[in-house]
């Protein structure tokens, strides 16, 4: 029965993730996929309104699959440290990413070679993004997920997870956001106050909008 279940595991890390501020995106899309599937009954009279006519032609090699895959564990692995160490400094425990990831290895949901590596990944870097061999990875793996979520969205696949790891990236990597349309709106309707690009200083302004 395609209903997964869930235990509270990915509840109680998203909380902590938006209590601690962290965009935790994948483990979070993981937990909704889960509650979505859960709705089967609703889901099957709703499917009869939303057929895909037709399939592509398109087929997917193996090593696309697996490739794009790869990609999507880097980033959550990621976001998961991410979420470690801003948890360690909040609440000062001190840890080793490091040790973290041994220890790991030696027997948990969530051991892989991939944890192995990272042993020896975080004694010389605390963040992924900052180890040369995960950047250049993520560069070559890339043109992997773009193929297999292009031909996923021509045939009405969902993939969230997939979805979610490149949309991060695209926006953790991307210098300037659209992000100033948000400050914008947020000092529009509720006068949050805004900083300028112009202004290094980190002064707060506000704007009387036109309707």
């Amino acid at each position: 029965m395609d209903k997964a279940g869930n235990k509270g595991t990915g509840n109680w890390t998203t909380v902590a993730s938006a209590q601690l501020g962290m965009p935790s995106t994948m483990m979070t899309s993981s937990l909704f996929a889960r509650y979505i599937s859960f709705f089967k009954e609703e889901r099957i009279q709703v499917s009869k309104h939303f057929k895909t006519k037709e399939k592509t032609a398109n087929t997917l090699s193996e090593e696309s699959i697996q490739k794009a895959y790869r990609f999507a564990r880097i980033i959550n692995h990621h976001q998961g440290f991410k979420l470690i160490k801003e948890a360690d400094h909040n609440h000062k425990w001190n840890l080793n990413l490091s040790e973290l990831a041994r220890i790991w290895t030696n027997g948990c949901i969530i051991r892989s070679d991939y944890m192995v590596d990272l042993v020896e990944a975080f004694k010389v870097h605390p963040h992924l993004f900052e180890n040369p061999v995960t950047l250049e990875e993520l560069n070559t793996l890339k043109p992997f997920l773009k193929e297999v979520l292009s031909i996923a969205i021509q045939n009405d696949l969902p993939l969230p997870l997939f979805s979610e790891a490149l949309q991060f990236l695209n926006q953790y990597a991307l210098e300037d956001s659209s992000a100033n349309i948000i400050q914008a709106q947020r000092d529009y309707f509720g006068a949050h106050n805004y900083q300028r690009k112009d202004d290094p200083s980190g002064k707060l302004y506000h704007t009387h909008w036109n309707e």
